[in-house]
């Protein structure tokens, strides 16, 4: 995923982690797949 390899995510913090992967898949699911 490209989630991961993004360096915001990488302190540590599993919580803040699968709170911001929700939100990217929440963006990337309401956008068009063209």
């Amino acid at each position: 995923m490209v989630v991961r390899s993004l360096p915001l995510l990488g302190d540590g913090d599993e919580h803040n982690q699968k709170q911001l992967r929700a939100v990217i898949l929440r963006l990337i699911l309401v956008q068009p797949l063209d």
